[in-house]
């Protein structure tokens, strides 16, 4: 059994990335990772073996949807995605994804 939760953050914004991730160590002993490069996501999260996923991102694109949906499987780990703007195809897409949590708003760090 771990002793800490593992949460991977996904964020293209280093500072932005930075900020959560201090968020994150300032509320409890987690184990954080930041990844900035989207490009083979589903690899990257398999790898890493997260406990939670969050996603902060502006305008996901389908493809950013499939790779979480790849990555994470219905019951393997909660996904929460935060975007700035969303329109209701987006959001189905997010919700035929698996995401947990599809939040429309920023992330407060």
């Amino acid at each position: 059994m771990k002793d800490k939760l593992s949460v991977v953050i996904v964020e293209k914004n280093r500072e932005r990335g930075i900020l959560i991730e201090e968020s994150l160590r300032v509320a409890g002993d987690f184990e954080v990772t930041v990844v900035a490069e989207t490009n083979d996501l589903a690899g990257k999260i398999k790898d890493l073996k997260p406990d939670v996923v969050l996603v902060d991102i502006e305008n996901p694109s389908r493809d950013t949807l499939e790779e979480l949906a790849l990555a994470s499987g219905p019951l393997e780990r909660p996904v929460a995605m935060f975007v700035d703007q969303s329109d209701d195809d987006m959001t189905k897409a997010a919700m035929a994804a698996g995401l947990s949590a599809y939040v429309v708003g920023n992330m407060q760090a």
